[in-house]
């Protein structure tokens, strides 16, 4: 799906929007237990976008996105 529009204040300006995103990625974690019934996971995910969006504003690329993306992330896990 690609949507379109005018931007207002820009001369020559057109904005769109391309819904597609592919990309591939990982993900490792461990647990690390706490208690019987708590513990705490720890993960990284890195993901890799096959497709980087462009910001285009009358006809030059002032910006793109990065091509690899990555997160940290710490979880409590309650077993019950």
């Amino acid at each position: 799906m690609r949507v379109g529009g005018v931007v207002d204040g820009l001369d020559g300006a057109e904005s769109f929007l391309d819904l597609r995103a592919p990309a591939l990625g990982g993900r490792v974690g461990v647990v690390l237990p706490v208690t019987n019934q708590l513990s705490v996971r720890v993960r990284a995910d890195v993901l890799r976008d096959l497709s980087p969006t462009t910001l285009t504003v009358a006809g030059t690329f002032p910006w793109t996105a990065t091509a690899v993306a990555g997160s940290l992330g710490i979880d409590g896990v309650v077993r019950f």
